[in-house]
């Protein structure tokens, strides 16, 4: 006789069904839009990422050195991804350690947000094909920053800068978090403190425009937020 199903699956068990139904929402999100709704928070968003994209000439003075040398080094783009990465395995080892099942579904849900960052940030940043500060010469014209750049170190790295890559995936990995664990208010404020040193971190290495870090920090929340964990479908 085979085993009665368990009334409390696996995290891993809906977790590809999840991560598909995710990128539907997130790429069906525009003709939402079209439809007449979230028309406002679009617009503000929209509207604050293009001036920042107008303003990003008055940042020049960001591509100069603007931290000590050891902070740039130990948040470097390769650092910061790592740390990022590592919270998952952390909280779902917790689990496994201390027999909790919210910390386990904690880090899938943070998987599942990170994977979903990761392929808007992929496709944008193909699609744009941004030139990231460092690659504007000294003298350039940082007005004309847009699909020029071919960089690409891995298929995981997008061939440009907008949005930042490293900021959207801190923020959708610190806002799961934030929500499993709104209490006590500490919880919130190192998740997206860290998630926020990220972004000044892409500044202060050259690696991004201001507008790049708000983007990013705005799309990861919001993926992590409204579409990975809704109150409809946050697990215990």
């Amino acid at each position: 006789m085979p085993p009665a199903p368990s009334a409390h699956p696996d995290p891993w068990q809906l977790f590809g069904s999840n991560l598909i139904r995710g990128q539907k929402a997130i790429w069906l999100f525009p003709l939402k839009v079209a439809r007449g709704h979230h028309v406002k928070a679009t617009l503000a968003v929209a509207g604050i990422a293009a001036a920042l994209v107008g303003l990003d000439p008055l940042f020049k003075g960001l591509t100069g050195p603007q931290a000590p040398d050891v902070f740039n080094r130990a948040l470097d783009g390769q650092n910061t991804y790592l740390g990022t990465t590592a919270v998952l395995p952390a909280f779902y080892l917790a689990g496994l350690v201390g027999r909790s099942r919210y910390a386990r579904n904690t880090a899938v849900l943070a998987t599942e947000a990170l994977l979903d960052a990761d392929a808007v940030s992929l496709v944008m940043e193909d699609v744009t094909r941004r030139l990231v500060p460092s690659q504007v010469p000294v003298n350039g014209d940082i007005t004309d920053t847009w699909f020029d750049s071919y960089r690409r170190q891995s298929f995981l790295q997008g061939a440009g800068g907008f949005p930042s890559g490293h900021t959207i995936a801190a923020f959708a990995v610190a806002t799961v978090i934030a929500r499993r664990y709104p209490h006590p208010l500490w919880h919130q404020w190192v998740a997206y403190g860290l998630a926020g040193l990220v972004g000044a971190s892409r500044l202060s290495t050259h690696s991004h425009f201001p507008s790049d870090v708000f983007l990013g920090a705005t799309l990861g929340y919001a993926i992590a937020r409204f579409v990975v964990t809704p109150l409809s479908r946050i697990p215990h």
